[in-house]
């Protein structure tokens, strides 16, 4: 299922295969889509947070549809006005990456959020490490 603000992007999405597309172009009807999903008792294995501004209204509804095992992830992370909404999930373990992106000059970050602490299979103590420094 995909919550989409632009209808180019909904096409393509739609061209990928993916046909529960809803289109809402701002974050009141994201959070009433939201809900819908929450009272239906949806819960979904990856929750991808990105587009329809402003996201800190609506994170934490979408977090409350991630599955006990599954994954929030946040783009742009880094953005200062997301800061009092992501510290919200304070019980969450959180794993920044931060880079370039297609289309910017500059870098930014996207975080992913699991209630439980995750680590590539086969790779847990060289990741464990890797995410101390």
């Amino acid at each position: 299922m995909v919550i989409e603000a632009d209808e180019m992007w909904a096409e393509r999405i739609r061209a990928g295969g993916v046909t529960d597309v809803t289109i809402a172009a701002s974050a009141e009807v994201v959070r009433h889509v939201l809900a819908e999903l929450g009272k239906a008792g949806a819960r979904f294995g990856v929750v991808l947070v990105d587009g329809v501004e402003p996201r800190s209204e609506y994170l934490e509804d979408a977090a409350r549809l991630v599955s006990e095992d599954g994954l929030l992830v946040v783009d742009n992370s880094d953005r200062e006005r997301y800061g009092a909404a992501l510290a919200s999930l304070h019980d969450w373990h959180r794993f920044d990456f931060f880079g370039l992106g297609p289309q910017n000059a500059y870098a930014w970050a996207t975080s992913i959020f699991s209630r439980q602490a995750v680590a590539p299979r086969g790779r847990r103590e060289s990741f464990k490490r890797s995410i101390e420094y």
